[in-house]
């Protein structure tokens, strides 16, 4: 019978670990009594039973339960609850469930988290959700370019030929070129509109990535506001990594992408600072990091979210599809790209690009 009841323990301990999810027995005390394998690798449980293990320090990596804590709920309505939500301490999203102990009393003694990371899932959610997004926006950009292309045209023509009169006052001259800038600029802004709602598809060669790098931090450096009369300062540091192979990879919209996050860079340092560009070549994923990082303003930490976003600047001309135009090239490049910024100190933006293979 000993015998028995050790196998029966034994079997349910091995099934209980086994189980993928993240399993929590916890007393009314908020401690961890007894947690399944995935549970203590993920949240880095001690050894159980050594001391007081509080859920609130390994799950959130607060000293007390959360005012929001659904799970403590469970205590006062002696029922189950179930929510997705996202913990920054784990940086994971979790769908959880709680569901209270009951001593012989039919008294709650505490609960029983079952939770499963379910953060791949929302990553996929998201990127559907944006694919969505940007063919809607695309399809209305696509229609609205021309929709104003033609009228357009008409106008700058109009405007060139008032320019060609030579009795035309200085003063209205200066009017009338900046009616032509002003139309050069939407003129722009329509080609973003058009290269955003209707990408060129990738045309691959093999590219030689430091090289690329390289020549686009040459043509970034004759930006407007470093030209020679600026009095601005900015140090360039280049790392690159020689080991880097060649890859496929479509040259000119690398080039866009580059030259796009230097010119950022550039622009957000008006009074100076450092530009950094660095490559480097992971052998065992076969795979390209790319950092290019300054020493501006930074970025808000409340717009985080919403810089690949169409149509979202903080520039008084931006257009706001520099950034979306990037993430989508480098997505069609099978890549990710991501941003990290501490306001007033550094932004870095990071490109991995997994190196594909040359189709025979």
């Amino acid at each position: 019978m000993e015998n028995q009841i050790l196998q029966s323990k034994l079997d349910w301990e091995d099934t209980f670990n086994t189980i993928t999810d993240m399993i929590t027995i916890h007393d009314k005390d908020f401690n961890i009594i007894r947690a399944n394998k995935a549970a203590a690798d993920t949240l880095g449980l001690p050894v159980l039973g050594s001391g007081k293990v509080k859920c609130h320090q390994f799950y959130h990596g607060q000293d007390n339960p959360p005012d929001n804590c659904l799970s403590c709920d469970c205590f006062e309505t002696e029922a189950p609850v179930a929510f997705e939500t996202y913990e920054p301490h784990l940086d994971k999203f979790l769908e959880i469930r709680a569901m209270p102990r009951f001593d012989h009393n039919m008294q709650v003694k505490g609960l029983i988290h079952v939770i499963r990371d379910i953060t791949e899932r929302k990553k996929v959610e998201e990127a559907l959700q944006r694919a969505e997004q940007m063919k809607l926006v695309g399809e209305w950009a696509a229609g609205l370019a021309h929709e104003i292309k033609n009228p357009l045209a008409g106008i700058k023509v109009s405007v060139e030929v008032l320019l060609e009169d030579l009795n035309i006052s200085p003063d209205d001259r200066s009017i009338v070129l900046r009616a032509v800038g002003e139309i050069k600029r939407i003129e722009t802004l329509l080609k973003s509109l058009l290269n955003f709602a209707q990408p060129p598809k990738l045309q691959l060669t093999l590219i030689d990535m430091n090289a690329l790098l390289d020549q686009t931090l040459d043509f970034s450096l004759k930006h407007p506001s470093l030209s020679s009369s600026s009095s601005i300062e900015i140090d360039v540091s280049k790392d690159f990594d020689k080991n880097i192979p060649l890859m496929q990879a479509d040259l000119v919209q690398l080039q866009q992408v580059f030259l796009n996050l230097l010119f950022n860079a550039i622009e957000a340092m008006p009074d100076g600072g450092e530009l950094n560009i660095k490559s480097d070549y992971d052998q065992n994923a076969g795979a390209i990091k790319i950092e290019i990082s300054d020493t501006g303003k930074g970025i808000d930490q409340g717009i985080m979210d919403d810089i690949f976003k169409p149509f979202f600047t903080t520039k008084s001309k931006g257009s706001g599809l520099g950034l979306a135009i990037t993430r989508r090239i480098i997505e069609e490049h099978g890549g990710v790209i991501s941003v990290t910024s501490d306001p007033d100190k550094a932004t870095v933006f990071e490109i991995l690009l997994t190196i594909q293979k040359e189709k025979r």
